[in-house]
């Protein structure tokens, strides 16, 4: 997953030709605010990023198109098959759409206070974010009661 830096695209498909190379959002989301303010289309960015089926992101992106044209063709002349849900392989990987742990806990307050703190307490607080994340998300897989998960 990079964040479309020029040439790195062309670099990873010469050097993995066999891989699945996605976008990160985040960074995608931080060049789409620049160029479109509104807020009402900022957050379908995410929906179409989240979406799982090909009927819903298509749902999503026809509520761009009705609100925002030209915003519409700016995502349109990004591959979605490198950054919406509903194209990623079935084969099991991850489900993320930022491209690392540090754009997790970016914006966390905790962590923000802590970063003034000594390495070994800043490493703690990251430690039991992603803990406490983990224990959270185990929880609701628990309540699960489909044979076949979300």
């Amino acid at each position: 997953m990079t964040d479309r830096q020029k040439g790195l695209v062309e670099s990873i498909g010469d050097i993995w030709p066999n891989c699945e190379h996605r976008f990160c959002v985040r960074h995608m989301y931080t060049n789409f605010m620049k160029k479109f303010k509104d807020d009402i289309i900022r957050g379908k960015l995410w929906n179409v990023a989240r979406s799982t089926t090909l009927d819903d992101l298509e749902i999503c992106m026809v509520e761009i198109k009705n609100l925002n044209e030209k915003a519409w063709k700016w995502l349109n002349e990004i591959s979605l098959s490198q950054w919406s849900k509903s194209y990623f392989s079935v084969y099991p990987k991850y489900d993320m759409t930022l491209n690392n742990m540090c754009e997790i806990v970016n914006g966390d307050r905790e962590v923000l206070e802590a970063r003034s703190s000594p390495i070994y307490s800043l490493l703690e607080k990251l430690r039991i974010k992603i803990m406490n994340q983990r224990a959270s998300r185990k929880a609701e897989i628990k309540r699960w009661y489909k044979i076949i998960s979300p």
